[in-house]
């Protein structure tokens, strides 16, 4: 099958021969208007023709495989585009460009009619399954995916506000594989989907405001040591709020413990410096995060506060580039 940039879908059609109508005597209406004997409504139906009838049925079979291919990749744009919008900046989802969502069900009991027509000395094959039997087919694996996207989502109601927004920033992943499963039923049998899994689809448009509401639930206090310039509280003070948290002076909820090491020696008349920062987030004395970054390339200076400044500048901007991208990557959001 065709290997799509946002997705990889691999639709495999098992060619278990129901029925199969040999050559007809007279030309069947599903040459001309597939509808007329198989209403789209009722039927997932193409027609393929060539010049033997395997070669027709696997004509029709791979453009209903691309039909899929194609309508399912269209509808996961639109859907997971849903997900990345930022609400007062408070989280941003991250969607990957490339998706690929790897099916192994097998649509069996697809059935054929075929026809040969003298007159054009070609082979047609119409392949077709009823909609109501693709579904009976393909529910379960939908609800598999369901029951794995609810495990994360429902754990986080049992947890303090920051894990709470880990745990819904993870189930958030999951429903994207469940959101791929239903977009391929709603091909299936657009009727069932919307009627069976429309309070899912509600649940989980509703999570990047779930993460926002615990993250408005977090107040940080930062402790630092060893930060005598005051440079790196102000770079986590910044980075901090970029993520959502709300900053205090006095109580709060979590503590960001930060030590800043200078890691320094001389050289003769030289400083020299390879700064370094542990970060801990804790909650009732039990840590939740950590971070851990050193720069790697030395300081030096002959003046000892030009070299205190100079390396914490350049922890400061270490810090910038890795410490949002980490904790996103470690809380998943």
């Amino acid at each position: 099958m065709k290997k799509l940039s946002f997705l990889t879908l691999h639709f495999f059609v098992s060619l278990l021969f129901l029925s199969s109508c040999a050559s007809s005597k007279s030309e069947p209406n599903w040459i001309i208007d597939k509808n007329v004997d198989f209403p789209s409504s009722e039927y997932i139906c193409f027609v393929g023709e060539g010049s033997s009838k395997d070669e027709a049925r696997t004509k029709a079979v791979t453009d209903m495989s691309l039909y899929f291919n194609s309508e399912v990749t269209t509808s996961l744009k639109d859907e997971f585009s849903s997900l990345t919008e930022d609400d007062k900046n408070y989280v941003t989802q991250k969607v990957e460009n490339q998706t690929e969502i790897k099916s192994s069900f097998a649509l069996s009991g697809l059935q054929y009619e075929d026809y040969y027509s003298k007159k054009q000395k070609l082979w047609y094959s119409a392949s077709y399954i009823s909609r109501n039997t693709a579904w009976k087919q393909y529910v379960s694996e939908v609800d598999s995916s369901k029951d794995s996207f609810y495990a994360l989502y429902n754990a986080a109601s049992s947890k303090d506000a920051l894990r709470a927004s880990f745990w819904y920033a993870k189930s958030q992943e999951k429903a994207q594989e469940f959101l791929g499963k239903l977009v391929f039923a709603h091909v299936i049998n657009p009727s069932k989907e919307k009627f069976t899994y429309q309070e899912d689809r509600k649940v989980i448009s509703s999570i990047p405001l779930k993460i926002q509401e615990c993250l408005e639930k977090v107040t940080l206090r930062l402790d630092m040591e060893g930060d005598s310039e005051g440079i790196i509280q102000s770079s986590l003070t910044s980075d901090f709020k970029d993520l959502g948290f709300t900053l205090s002076k006095g109580p709060a909820s979590y503590v960001a413990h930060s030590v800043v090491s200078m890691n320094e020696r001389q050289d003769g008349e030289l400083y020299v410096s390879y700064p370094a920062i542990n970060l801990q987030i804790t909650f009732e004395n039990e840590t939740i995060y950590t971070f851990d970054t050193a720069v790697e390339d030395k300081t030096v200076s002959y003046n000892r506060e030009r070299l205190v400044r100079t390396a914490l500048a350049k922890l400061s901007s270490k810090i910038h580039e890795e410490l949002q991208s980490d904790f996103k990557a470690k809380s998943s959001l």
